[in-house]
């Protein structure tokens, strides 16, 4: 079976729903939230903002899909969103279906890289590639890529933001808005290229090729008139291997880039190979 359902779940503020299409009620359309709204849970399956709800509908695999399920017309893995009561909860009607609920995103979401994001008032988020690649003469679908896109919280505006260049299995993003710039920020570990993509103007650049691993920093909360970030959490921790100008004979480059201004600075770079632990707005722990 090519679609898994999980059970739904309800929590306090970071609260989880994956639910069959039949149990969700589309009532009236949704307001957007205000633009000074908290955010609570980006990076996860399901984020808030204000009294409002968005969350990933169910899972399709990557390996199970198959042509045609990206174009716009899949209901079980797509985006929904709900407006929560007084006590930050779903309700349902008297058919068991969420009430003020309906389908925002027709594209899969929820899948082996599902993180959703919201900043001002645009829902950032992933989704296997749509569209299809030339292979041996012939046209098919390579959902190995992955598309970035951003969407208004009224659902309008579904614009793309980045395409990866690479068949990654070790694909690792996520999208920030720091102290430093008024722009959000898409990160992406592509493949070996660290790349940061300018989300307002889609603008991508590479701030490193030959990288072996990178520690993306978690902000799940996100505040509209206080983006409380520290300068841990506005940086990208990565290695690399050496260039032919470092002529390094062995060892790695140990580096960082603030997200932003997406240049290099070493950290360490010799004969010793660094390996990150974990990199968090405490500390960067790193073996060798």
């Amino acid at each position: 079976m090519k679609t898994k359902f999980l059970t739904k779940i309800s929590t306090f503020i970071i609260l989880f729903v994956m639910c069959i299409t039949s149990l969700v009620g589309c009532a009236t359309p949704l307001k957007m939230p205000a633009t000074s709204d908290d955010v609570t849970g980006n990076g996860g399956l399901a984020v808030q903002k204000g009294e409002y709800l968005y969350f990933v509908n169910g899972y399709t695999g990557k390996s199970s899909m198959s042509s045609g399920d990206n174009k716009g017309s899949f209901n079980y893995s797509s985006i929904y969103r709900a407006k929560l009561n007084q006590n930050n909860q779903l309700e349902y009607d008297e058919d068991g279906k969420i009430v003020d609920c309906k389908k925002l995103v027709s594209k899969v979401a929820g899948f082996d890289n599902t993180a959703l994001y919201i900043f001002g008032d645009y829902l950032y988020f992933a989704s296997p590639y749509a569209d299809t690649v030339a292979n041996n003469g012939h046209q098919e679908n390579n959902f190995k890529i992955t598309d970035f896109y951003r969407i208004k919280l009224d659902g309008t505006g579904l614009k793309t933001i980045y395409t990866t260049n690479n068949d990654s299995e070790n694909l690792q993003f996520g999208f920030y808005k720091t102290e430093n710039s008024d722009d959000v920020n898409l990160v992406v570990y592509d493949s070996t290229k660290l790349v940061v993509v300018n989300c307002s103007i889609n603008s991508a650049k590479v701030v490193s090729e030959n990288v072996t691993a990178v520690a993306l920093p978690k902000v799940t909360d996100y505040k509209h008139d206080n983006n409380n970030i520290t300068k841990q959490e506005s940086a990208v921790y990565y290695t690399r291997t050496g260039t032919e100008e470092e002529n390094l004979s062995a060892g790695n480059v140990l580096a960082y880039s603030v997200i932003g201004e997406n240049t290099e600075n070493t950290i360490l770079s010799g004969t010793n190979t660094y390996t990150i632990k974990s990199a968090n707005k405490d500390a960067l722990v790193v073996s060798f």
